[in-house]
């Protein structure tokens, strides 16, 4: 499950997930910064450095850029399985490899709310922190899967501190899944993800949030046209928005699975 981000400087830096040290402590998350020749940067070994190798599994990685050289990360966690589920950390790594003050080795939590928090993505927030975005299990019994959110500061902290397990983007009946994130460019992020309220009438259909860097959320309904609407992407628009694309199942029956676009306006529209 590698991912990869450009580090500004003609490189690139690489996450992915490593079975190394699985007979000892499960799945972990490893990185590597290559310079434009190649090679291991300064401050980075051969083999990747280690993101976490906490106990137990860490999968499903993912990368944005610091705002310089470095990058921030952010993953799946079971450390705490047995009790509080699935976790979310994050890990901020500068670009000779090293760690922050206030970044711990392994990864800082973002949340341990009961039950399991999954599939994390991850957008800078322009002040080298970040604004994470991930699947909530917390309320499954009542409304199924939810969307949260937290943002991390440059120093590792938990930035909307009244929350300290994540501000909801989405609770809505029925499950919401497979959320993405790009940054906004005013400090805040836009997402997306597939939502099911509706599923009894439409299908699956596209919602969009923004969250302010103040931890304000928004939300829309991008489309919500008969049959399903899956797999939706986004790109930054250039000018605080974004433009979406998406599976679209509406023609299903004479064109099969078409791929439709949205653009969304950095006042949501």
């Amino acid at each position: 499950n590698p991912q990869i981000i450009a580090d500004g400087a003609g490189g690139a830096i690489i996450v992915w997930q490593d079975d190394r040290d699985v007979g000892a402590n499960g799945t972990d998350i490893y990185a590597m910064r290559i310079d434009a020749d190649g090679s291991a940067a300064a401050g980075w070994v051969a083999d990747g450095n280690a993101v976490s190798a906490a106990v137990d599994n860490q999968t499903n990685p993912q990368v944005a850029t610091n705002g310089s050289d470095g990058a921030l990360f952010a993953w799946q966690d079971d450390r705490d399985v047995g009790v509080t589920g699935t976790d979310i950390y994050a890990l901020r790594m500068d670009g000779d490899g090293s760690l922050p003050v206030g970044w711990s080795v392994d990864g800082n939590m973002v949340c341990d709310e009961l039950d399991n928090q999954t599939n994390p993505r991850i957008a800078d927030d322009n002040s080298g922190g970040a604004i994470i975005v991930w699947e909530d299990d917390r309320d499954v019994g009542t409304t199924g899967t939810n969307i949260y959110t937290q943002k991390i500061t440059s120093s590792g902290s938990r930035s909307w501190a009244l929350l300290t397990n994540g501000r909801a983007v989405s609770t809505s009946a029925d499950n919401q899944n497979n959320p993405h994130i790009i940054a906004d460019g005013l400090g805040g992020a836009i997402m997306v993800w597939e939502d099911n309220i509706n599923s009894g009438v439409y299908g699956t259909d596209i919602y969009a949030g923004k969250v302010s860097s103040t931890g304000v959320v928004s939300t829309t309904i991008l489309c919500e046209y008969l049959d399903n609407q899956t797999n939706p992407r986004l790109v930054s628009d250039g000018a605080n928005g974004a433009i979406v694309i998406w599976q679209d199942d509406r023609d299903t029956a004479t064109t099969g699975t078409d791929i439709y676009v949205h653009r969304l306006t950095s006042a949501g529209s």
